[in-house]
């Protein structure tokens, strides 16, 4: 195979020049190219593979030898391109997976960060993993090494071949005085002769299984009965306290930090619990969220002393011990991503520190949230303070279990860190989080985080959503349809809500079938909509409030959720092998032990193969 690549560097100007391995100047020797007037040359390996092939771009071969440095290097691989009208299709990584079309598109260049995003979008990457479909079949492409400093260029309709191609884009430093980003470049390729996503979809399966050995839920729940509870569970959110929003004090101090507003005190838990375990609802794991001092993002990585405005420490235990008398789990939400200049704990030479000039400012984290301006802390220096949290905790809090939640570990872009004391790649930096992910797991046998990155598997077992809201491919010009790709991918080997919007969706909503169809189990959320910045246009509509009428009433609501789960939980450790369309109403989803699961999203009854559909509702069909 002989591979082209586009190229940009670094001149002695510290310009950044472009140029590219077909045009004039570059010699082809050996599985490489070099260019003697840059000064630039570089080199790759082909390992063969029963599921397809592996190519190596060792870190060492990429020489500089005059004065030009690399900037970046976009990998052209053979046969990628489709053209204008050709019947195929590229197959993104966004959101649960995108299809874009050979066809009626603007001739234009897109790039999409994978994992690194400098600025956070709704509209992220799940998967290290894109493809294309032609008329031999599909070819499936991994991300390996490198995949933290990677991009997608994605170009349509482009040029006088009018070329669709993804290709991907590595940063190799990303200015004049960086070093080499470390670590060698690798893509993992295949190919399926059947021309559909699903095939897709089953190679990197098998890719999983042999090449990453990843562990499947029923494997890691094998003797771990707090992970079997789990995938049985609805979610139960409940927001204690938050400050003020939007924040009027900025660099916070104890005498000088707004008060907190009370949404809810343990005694609305546990009438909760109590009113659940009343009318039966099924298993359930609550998460006590603004419990910690200062409330919801009001002081972290600080924990102690508790918010006392919203019930006393021996108030919690009383209420893990109810709940565990009602049969369900209590757990925590914490934050390892963001700091606050209020903790007592918090030591600044922790915090991650600029890698663009000039270097070793601070870097924001979440924005202005309820503790002041939040800072990012380095994945390497969160993990004492995360570590040092969780021993305080168990001592505290023995009645606890369950799903611990640690905010954004799994979604958040990977960063990089320039502070000298503690400097950290972007695949540090996720090395990091996965460690967290991994000390909740060695804890509470369950690991729970914000979304669910293909990086974070297998030390995350539970994911809040998957994406921001349904409808994305509508936004953008370059997308054609969504479809699920990740769960056909990922269903089985973590417990996931498919999207924000999917939060108190309840039964006979759209978003409540669609997220029940895509194999998601359903997350509820008292006092949810707590951020007036937040609304419909965020994915976020209905919300549960603790009056004593509202829990009555709600319940029963909730109930129904719980029973719909009931008829599902089983398939959460199952894979997911097709998703079909029926017409414009009825999808069909299908599981690898012959379950099929059909959701009806029209107004009149629809029958398929003779099981009869609701509307708004949906059919399990259990294998013979």
């Amino acid at each position: 195979m002989q591979l082209h690549f586009d190229l940009s560097y670094f001149n002695e100007k510290n310009q950044e020049c472009f140029t590219s391995t077909i045009a004039p100047g570059w010699q082809a020797c050996h599985q490489g190219w070099k260019h003697d007037g840059l000064g630039l040359s570089l080199a790759w390996s082909i390992t063969p593979h029963a599921l397809g092939q592996r190519i190596t771009i060792p870190q060492n071969s990429l020489k500089e030898t005059g004065q030009n440095r690399f900037k970046t290097l976009t990998v052209l691989l053979e046969n990628a391109a489709g053209h204008e009208g050709d019947n195929g299709a590229l197959f993104l990584p966004l959101d649960t997976g995108m299809v874009c079309r050979n066809a009626g598109k603007q001739e234009r260049e897109y790039r999409f960060p994978v994992f690194c995003e400098r600025e956070w979008d709704i509209f992220w990457c799940n998967m290290a993993l894109y493809g294309w479909q032609n008329n031999d079949g599909c070819t499936g492409v991994v991300l390996e090494g490198g995949k933290f400093d990677c991009e997608l260029r994605l170009r349509t309709n482009w040029g006088d071949a009018h070329e669709y191609r993804i290709d991907p884009l590595y940063l190799i430093r990303e200015w004049p005085g960086d070093a080499i980003q470390p670590g060698d470049i690798s893509l993992f390729l295949g190919h399926v002769p059947e021309r559909k996503y699903t095939a897709l979809a089953a190679w990197f399966r098998k890719y999983n299984r042999d090449v990453r050995q990843l562990p499947s839920l029923q494997e890691k729940c094998k003797d771990n009965p707090a992970l079997a509870y789990s995938m049985k569970a609805i979610t139960v959110r409940c927001r204690m306290a938050v400050k003020q929003l939007p924040c009027v004090v900025y660099e916070q101090k104890p005498d000088t930090q707004p008060p907190v507003h009370v949404y809810m005190n343990y005694e609305k838990v546990e009438a909760i619990a109590k009113r659940y375990a009343e009318v039966g609802v099924g298993p359930a794991e609550f998460c006590l969220v603004g419990w910690n001092y200062g409330g919801h993002d009001g002081a972290f990585p600080q924990l102690f002393p508790v918010c006392e405005a919203v019930g006393t420490e021996d108030e919690m235990r009383h209420a893990g011990k109810v709940l565990n008398e009602c049969g369900y789990r209590l757990n925590l939400h914490d934050n390892y991503y963001d700091a606050y200049s209020l903790a007592e704990n918090l030591d600044l030479n922790d915090l991650c520190t600029d890698d663009t000039p000039p270097y070793h400012m601070p870097v924001h984290g979440g924005g202005i949230l309820g503790g002041g301006r939040a800072y990012r802390l380095c994945g390497k220096m969160a993990l004492k303070y995360q570590q040092a949290n969780l021993k305080e905790v168990q001592k505290r809090f023995p009645e606890f279990s369950g799903a611990y939640f640690i905010d954004v570990a799994s979604l958040i872009c990977s960063h990089r860190c320039a502070n000298p004391a503690h400097p950290e790649t972007r695949e540090d930096n996720a090395a990091a989080n996965k460690q967290m992910l991994q000390n909740l797991q060695d804890i509470y046998g369950v690991s729970s985080s914000e979304g669910a990155r293909d990086w974070s598997l297998p030390e995350l077992d539970r994911a809040y959503m998957l994406i921001n809201k349904p409808g994305n491919e509508k936004t953008y010009d370059y997308t054609d349809e969504a479809i699920p790709l990740y769960q056909l991918i990922y269903h089985g080997y973590v417990i996931y809500n498919t999207f924000r919007s999917g939060i108190n969706a309840w039964p006979g909503s759209f978003d409540y079938l669609w997220n029940l169809a895509l194999g998601g189990m359903p997350t509820v959320y008292y006092h949810h909509l707590f951020n007036p910045a937040w609304g419909a246009s965020s994915g976020c509509k209905n919300d549960l409030n603790t009056t004593e009428e509202a829990i009555k009433d709600d319940t029963l609501l909730i109930k129904q959720i719980s029973d719909d789960i009931a008829r599902i939980s089983h398939l959460q450790g199952v894979i997911m092998t097709d998703f079909i369309r029926h017409g414009k109403s009825v999808t069909e989803t299908r599981f690898e032990n012959g379950t099929r699961v059909f959701a009806n999203f029209g107004e009149t009854p629809e029958e398929i193969d003779g099981i009869s559909i609701e509307p708004m509702d949906f059919v399990v069909k259990e294998s013979l």
